[in-house]
């Protein structure tokens, strides 16, 4: 389940050939840039942009193996292979700092339309029957505390989702 939701954060991410370069690494473990893009199935000029793409992420790891003990570049393989656990903690960290955006903006919006709480009391009037409904209606402002309503609910939706995500990639 931790896997194929770190795979749909790197499609998303990456497209799908990232995450098929991934899914190839997790389960042949390190391999040469060749074998890559033959394995996957891709160019050799895509599969070598894609690596690179997901090196500067620090989703990859590349390793220079010795053919020779002098270490000479020209007589070296590279490797490319992946650490699980590094790109679970990644996003992990990557969750947290968007929840807590998101909750620096929600208070952020709270604090501007501070004026437009009143319009809570008039929904709380009309759920008891004090006030019609179209009497709410008839409110100046109404269009704008709707637009903030609306505001919050997203912002509600998308921490409780990436809360979620959090949760999955922490305790799995």
């Amino acid at each position: 389940l931790k896997e194929s939701c770190v795979l749909n954060i790197i499609a998303k991410r990456f497209g799908r050939k990232g995450a098929r370069i991934i899914r190839l690494l997790l389960d042949r473990g390190a391999l040469e840039e060749q074998q890559v893009g033959d394995l996957a199935m891709m160019p050799r000029k895509e599969a070598r942009s894609t690596l690179y793409a997901l090196l500067r992420s620090n989703i990859l790891i590349w390793e220079e193996a010795p053919k020779r003990s002098d270490f000479h570049a020209s007589y070296c393989f590279h490797l490319w292979s992946v650490n699980f656990n590094k790109i679970v903690d990644i996003y992990r960290e990557s969750c947290y700092k968007s929840i807590l955006n998101m909750r620096i903006r929600y208070r952020a919006l709270s604090q501007h339309n501070k004026e437009l709480d009143r319009f809570t009391a008039y929904e709380d009037d009309v759920a008891n029957g004090v006030m019609t409904e179209e009497e709410m209606m008839k409110v100046p402002g109404l269009d704008k505390y709707h637009k903030y309503r609306l505001a919050f609910d997203k912002l509600d939706t998308a921490i409780l989702s990436l809360d979620r995500t959090c949760m999955l990639l922490a305790h799995l």
